[in-house]
C-alpha cells in the first residue's frame, strides 16, 4: 500500500488515533496521502459539568493528527450520539468517495460497542454498496475486535501515535489511553 490514497472515517475525534493512528503513522512516512473525516462534533465526549464547544476536540484531533503527519482532516458536525443512518449523510459518504478517489478506506469495526461506531459503518457500507471498488478496513478503538484477519507493525511508530494520543486532553482526563 505504498503512495496509497487512504480514507478514514471516525466518528469522534480520536477514534482516528486510537483505532489507527499508528498505522496512520507508517503510512504517513511512506508518502500516502491520507484524508480524515471526523463524523460527529463530539461534543458528548467531556466530563460532567465541562461546558467546552466542539472546536474544542476538534483542535485537539488536528494537533493529534498534525502529530503523525496528517493535515487533511474534516469535520462534518452531526450530534455526538445521533449519527444518522440515512439522508444527507449517505450523499456525503458518496461525495467523500468520489472526490478523494481512495484506495483504501478505514471504518471502525463493525462489532465496536458504541453505537455511534457501529452507525459510522452501517451508513458508509449502505451508502457505497456496489459504487466503490477498493480495499475496506476496519478498526478497533475501546474494545478488542471479534475478528482479527490483518495485523501491522507499528513499534516504530507507537512513540509517534502516543504523541497524537496526548492532544487529547479532553480524553485523557477520562480514559487512560496512554
Amino acid at each position: 500500500m505504498t503512495d496509497a490514497r487512504i480514507l478514514v472515517f471516525a466518528p469522534h475525534p480520536d477514534d482516528e488515533i486510537i483505532g489507527c493512528g499508528g498505522y496512520l503513522s507508517l503510512k504517513c512516512a511512506e508518502k500516502s496521502t491520507i484524508r480524515v473525516i471526523i463524523i460527529s462534533d463530539g461534543a458528548k465526549g467531556f466530563l460532567p459539568l465541562q461546558n467546552f464547544p466542539p472546536e474544542f476536540r476538534q483542535n485537539e484531533s488536528r494537533c493529534g493528527l498534525a502529530e503523525i503527519g496528517i493535515n487533511d482532516v474534516q469535520f462534518w458536525n452531526y450530534p455526538d450520539g445521533a449519527i444518522p443512518l440515512s439522508g444527507n449523510i449517505i450523499a456525503a459518504y458518496r461525495q467523500a468517495v468520489s472526490s478523494f478517489q481512495p484506495d483504501n478506506i478505514f471504518l471502525p469495526n463493525p462489532a465496536e460497542a458504541h453505537p455511534d461506531h457501529r452507525r459510522v459503518t452501517r451508513g458508509f457500507i449502505k451508502a457505497l454498496e456496489n459504487q466503490w471498488s477498493g480495499n475496506l478496513w476496519f478498526y478497533e478503538t475501546t474494545q478488542p475486535a471479534p475478528v482479527i484477519n490483518t495485523v501491522h507493525d507499528i513499534s516504530v511508530h507507537v512513540a509517534s501515535k502516543s504523541r497524537a494520543l496526548a492532544a487529547h486532553q479532553s480524553q485523557l482526563k477520562q480514559f487512560d489511553y496512554i
